[in-house]
């Protein structure tokens, strides 16, 4: 054995592992789910990607080759230092299967779900936590609450939803694990939240060049049944969360092809690209939205597009 068949029987694993992972979510064509929530307000606006929440519905999602998929196992090792530290503080906590959600929409749909931890007094929910990744130079900067301090808009709804279900806070918890080469214009910098930040690095002019490893933390509360973050109202409430998956389902029933610019807003109400939303995982540009054949087709052509 050298090197090249070590490689090559990693990624028969990986692809042994991957075959099963896809029977098992054969269970689950038809099913809502927690991981692609999208919110629908009454005026008909947008948070998240209803393409992307359609396609999942239908069982259609893109296939995800050795190499990418080493960004989620960074994931994985995420989750267990978080569990470690909990472990070492005695703190009582329950993770994914353990403590499964389910919603019924206001069309008696059911949406499925499974927070990445809670933790528990007592035995009762306290706080509710979902672990996401950092792996990029752009989201190093977005997601981080001392840069730009603009956490991924779904992320947000996806913990809320959790949270709602247990009646508890929750918090989304952004892991960077890398040093990320940057540059960032006076300009930019003007709009950090905080600049000063000990992960930011400048060079001898004093611009900002380098991003270092960091922790960012975004809380999530309900109160009077509008999503609040880090204490701030939003304009999203539970019902609208409710709306948006009855009318991804509705698409699928009726066969209504979603619109191609779909009137999107983020949290605040302000409005947002169609396109090059790091909320979306397709390139629906390439994607004909004329009837519905043609959407189903060209949205299958884009999942198994070779990104390589």
């Amino acid at each position: 054995m050298n090197k090249h068949d070590l490689y090559n029987l990693f990624n028969d694993g990986f692809e042994k592992l991957r075959a099963e992972r896809e029977e098992k979510e054969k269970d689950k064509i038809f099913l809502l789910r927690g991981g692609s929530v999208v919110a629908l307000t009454e005026s008909g606006e947008w948070i998240g990607d209803p393409r992307t929440a359609l396609t999942r519905y239908m069982g259609l999602q893109k296939r995800t080759p050795y190499d990418q998929n080493l960004l989620f196992q960074a994931g994985l090792a995420n989750e267990d230092m978080i569990h470690e530290y909990l472990d070492a503080m005695d703190v009582e906590y329950r993770c994914e299967e353990e403590v499964p959600v389910k919603l019924v929409t206001p069309k008696g749909r059911e949406v499925h779900g499974r927070p990445d931890c809670i933790i528990e007094k007592d035995g009762k929910p306290v706080l509710l936590l979902e672990y996401k990744g950092i792996f990029g130079s752009t989201s190093c900067l977005k997601n981080h609450h001392a840069g730009y301090g603009t956490p991924k808009q779904i992320n947000m709804l996806q913990c809320a939803l959790y949270a709602y279900y247990w009646n508890c806070k929750g918090v989304v918890i952004y892991t960077n694990r890398s040093h990320h080469k940057v540059y960032v214009s006076k300009r930019d910098e003007a709009k950090f939240k905080f600049p000063n930040h000990r992960s930011f690095h400048r060079n001898g002019k004093g611009a900002i060049t380098r991003v270092s490893p960091y922790q960012s933390f975004y809380e999530i509360e309900w109160i009077d049944d509008r999503l609040h973050v880090d204490g701030e109202p939003t304009v999203i409430k539970f019902e609208d969360i409710m709306r948006g998956y009855d009318a991804v389902a509705d698409m699928y029933e009726n066969q209504v092809v979603p619109p191609l610019y779909p009137e999107i807003i983020n949290l605040k109400g302000e409005k947002e690209r169609s396109f090059g939303d790091p909320n979306f995982f397709y390139d629906w540009k390439n994607v004909d939205h004329d009837d519905w054949d043609s959407f189903v087709e060209g949205g299958v052509a884009e999942m198994e597009r070779d990104d390589g």
